[in-house]
């Protein structure tokens, strides 16, 4: 005679809320640490925005370049304001969270900044190769591997999202999505995708710079003994 056992899990233990007026330190910590942090690197681009309109000009402030790097800097302010907002809303209020929306939103908006970063670099990489000097084929072959690479992230931004997304919905919105920071390889592929495109377009740069500073000093030697060898009518006079 056979006998039916059944093993009872164990319960999840939910600590209760804190008391009206305090919070626990595990939520005080990491909120904490992300002020001290992130304010850190928010309050840096108060100088550098005005430093960017201090040494421009009024015609540089027409370039693309310089359009582009004024969005990337308000996007980073606005994002570090967000999570500012939410660690200290965190600590103050932890009985009544944020939505899980505004993480998502501090994500796209981090996303999109770097993406706006890159892209700058691959402006000054077309201005440095211009398209009517390479030519059409070196100009595409240059150029390839950056626009590639953007083409990429932005698609694994938008999976990115969606899984997100996905994760929000329902009561445990706000778990699902620290699981999905966690586990899924969307950080990984964008972090990875950003530092291929950034040392790509760096070295491009000083690879050029280097080739023009060789030609420069090149075309100094070949006219510097043409110079030595002038008569110096000048010797004979006292």
């Amino acid at each position: 005679m056979s006998s039916n056992t059944t093993t009872s899990s164990p319960a999840i233990i939910v600590p209760p809320p804190p008391p009206p007026g305090t919070n626990y330190i595990a939520i005080i910590q990491p909120s904490l640490n992300s002020i001290m942090i992130g304010h850190t690197f928010t309050i840096i681009l108060v100088p550098l925005i005005f430093a960017l309109f201090y040494f421009s000009t009024p015609i540089s402030r027409r370039r693309p370049i310089f359009i582009l790097n004024v969005i990337a800097i308000i996007l980073a302010f606005t994002a570090g304001i967000m999570i500012d907002s939410l660690a200290i809303h965190s600590m103050l209020s932890p009985l009544n969270p944020w939505p899980p929306s505004v993480n998502i939103a501090i994500g796209i908006i981090g996303a999109f900044q770097s993406i706006l970063v890159d892209l700058i670099l691959l402006l000054r990489l077309t201005l440095i190769y211009p398209y009517a000097m390479v030519g059409p084929k070196r100009f595409a072959l240059i150029t390839a591997l950056p626009v590639l690479l953007k083409i990429a992230r932005l698609i694994n931004m938008f999976m990115f999202i969606k899984v997100l997304a996905d994760a929000a919905q329902g009561p445990l919105g706000s778990e699902n999505i620290a699981v999905v920071w966690a586990t899924t390889p969307y950080l990984k592929i964008e972090w990875s995708a950003q530092l291929v495109d950034n040392i790509y377009a760096s070295m491009a740069f000083l690879w050029a710079i280097r080739l023009r500073r060789n030609y420069r000093s090149g075309a100094a030697s070949e006219i510097s003994p043409r110079r030595s060898m002038l008569p110096n009518y000048g010797s004979g006079f006292c």
